[in-house]
């Protein structure tokens, strides 16, 4: 069983069904309409049950009900834990979450399985139908990634590896703000992953560009874990300028740059017919913790907690604000200030989201 935790939002256009009324989230719980970007469906029935734990949705069936108050969840309803109000998200998707995680950890992965797409992420779990357009790799620097078209979800994937080696070890401690080589004078990034992702920066562009020669309509789904996820933030923040869609989607990513760059990304991100941006902060992943906040750093949003501390075991995720610093979520670990709060957080974390051990792939190793 998986739990989903989340706040529960949709649009002003949302068609409730027969039977449902369009209620608003407030700190009550289900309310008449008072803000059209956070709003549900709720039956008579369902508005008439106390407590904020309880969220309705319509009838759906790509939206489950939510559990009433005090009543155990299963997997015909989803808990709510909200964290926060008027976020713009849609509802958090675990399968198209792990599916993403997948393609994410495909690039530890070496050129010919990426081709043959039968490596250890490969699989079942995966998407299928990627084909690989351009393996990226720079000795010099340690980094590693594909590019590949998705046809039938008409987008292309770009995803980048974490870190494996010494030099990205390097890369990974290199932890001052410097200016990128795009975007405007006040935005800074983190050297060490903008040195990352500069040394695939043309090799990227070019395998996009000979994806979208075969696909024109596609949009681009920038992906990655830990050093990976950075440096996908730092090629979708580049590429949201282009005529084409941009999705960010990243796993246990570390702050990237200071607060100017995250409103510049934030903007080029939040374009029309862009799926939003998910950034997956793993429950006490250390990385997620640096570089800290005192020297300048931010998170870019939205952030989905995923929480592990139940007393059945199971993941859960909890859909934050849109800061990208939520103190409700990943942001309440980080006490005391750093460095002290990093001796609670383990680096053992980091490798384990959504239930899967990463970092490495078996049957298709990188190429090192």
């Amino acid at each position: 069983m998986i739990l989903f935790v989340l706040a529960a939002v949709s649009s002003f256009e949302e068609e409730c069904g027969p039977g449902f009324t369009c209620v608003a989230r407030d700190q009550y719980g289900c309310a008449p309409i008072s803000n059209a970007s956070d709003m549900v469906c709720c039956s008579a029935a369902q508005r008439s049950l106390p407590g904020i734990d309880r969220y309705c949705s319509d009838s759906d069936k790509s939206k489950l009900p939510f559990c009433p108050a005090g009543g155990a969840t299963g997997d015909g309803c989803l808990r709510m834990r909200s964290s926060s109000v008027g976020i713009s998200t849609p509802r958090f998707d675990v399968s198209a979450a792990n599916k993403t995680l997948h393609l994410a950890w495909a690039s530890f992965c070496n050129e010919t399985a990426l081709k043959a797409w039968n490596c250890e992420w490969c699989g079942t779990n995966a998407y299928q139908g990627i084909a690989l357009t351009a393996f990226l790799k720079d000795p010099l620097t340690g980094t590693q990634g594909y590019v590949a078209l998705d046809a039938a979800r008409q987008r292309v994937v770009v995803a980048y590896r974490g870190s494996k080696n010494l030099a990205n070890g390097i890369e990974d401690g290199e932890f001052w703000l410097t200016r990128p080589p795009f975007g405007p004078s006040d935005i800074k990034v983190d050297f060490g992953f903008l040195h990352a992702y500069v040394s695939v920066r043309n090799a990227t562009s070019d395998g996009i560009a000979t994806a979208l020669a075969k696909c024109p309509q596609c949009s681009l789904l920038f992906t990655g874990h830990s050093l990976g996820a950075a440096m996908a933030t730092l090629g979708a923040a580049e590429h949201a300028g282009d005529a084409v869609a941009v999705q960010l989607y990243t796993f246990g990513s570390p702050r990237v740059g200071n607060a100017a760059f995250v409103a510049w990304a934030r903007t080029r991100l939040n374009r029309p017919h862009a799926a939003p941006s998910v950034r997956m902060r793993r429950e006490k992943d250390i990385v997620a913790a640096i570089p800290p906040r005192s020297m300048g750093y931010r998170h870019l949003p939205t952030e989905v907690w995923n929480t592990h501390s139940s007393s059945d075991g199971d993941d859960e995720y909890v859909v934050c604000d849109g800061s990208g610093e939520d103190e409700a979520c990943g942001d309440s670990e980080e006490h005391p200030p750093f460095p002290l709060d990093l001796l609670h957080l383990k680096p053992s974390e980091h490798t384990l989201y959504m239930g899967y051990k990463g970092g490495s792939c078996i049957g298709g190793h990188n190429n090192d």
